[in-house]
């Protein structure tokens, strides 16, 4: 269960940190995060036309993002579960008889 929550904490930490860093487009700006999340569904059919293209770019790079965060989770649950259970011996022993 505590892995679990490893890996959500990872991926939001990576959704939270590709928001705040997605790229900036000319005489735009950064997009909507709405936008750049939902890759686009809340924008009009005229400006989504145009602006399509900016929104998957940005979508793709939070996504990244999240890949990241997910991935640097699953690492630090390896490394955890290695640590704690260096010590502990597995199974029961065998008796001699």
């Amino acid at each position: 269960m505590k892995a679990f929550f490893f890996l959500i904490i990872g991926l939001i930490a990576g959704s939270v940190f590709g928001l705040i860093t997605r790229p900036s487009f000319f005489l735009i700006g950064q997009l909507n995060w709405l936008n750049v999340l939902s890759k686009g569904h809340f924008v009009g059919p005229i400006e989504g036309f145009f602006s399509q293209g900016m929104i998957d770019e940005s979508f793709f790079y939070v996504l990244k993002f999240q890949a990241i965060g997910v991935g640097s989770a699953f690492i630090l649950i390896m490394l955890f579960n290695a640590f704690t259970k260096k010590g502990k011996s597995k199974g029961k022993e065998k008796k001699k008889k």
